[in-house]
């Protein structure tokens, strides 16, 4: 997990020095990017994808402690082959 992290920050930030970056304006040393590709992608990696993960990380946490396995086992696809019974 947290080497997906680094390879997802990696990939965000090194777009624009390797070349993915707009017509450089002159008079101004630094602006941003404003590519719609790059800034959906940076958006997604950066922001949408984090929330997601950990809405769902959140999510099975409250399962697991209110201890609702049935829920739990039912939406996890992990679980789904597994012989686990109610207590």
């Amino acid at each position: 997990m947290i080497v997906a992290i680094w390879v997802l920050a990696l990939a965000i930030s090194i777009g624009p020095p390797l070349g993915w970056k707009g017509v450089d304006q002159e008079g101004e040393e630094c602006g941003v990017n404003k590519q719609l590709d790059y800034v959906i992608f940076s958006v997604v990696g950066s922001f949408y994808l984090p929330m997601l993960v950990i809405v769902v990380l959140y999510f099975q946490v409250q399962l697991i402690q209110t201890n609702d396995w049935s829920v739990y086992v039912y939406c996890s696809s992990w679980y789904k082959n597994q012989n686990i019974t109610k207590q």
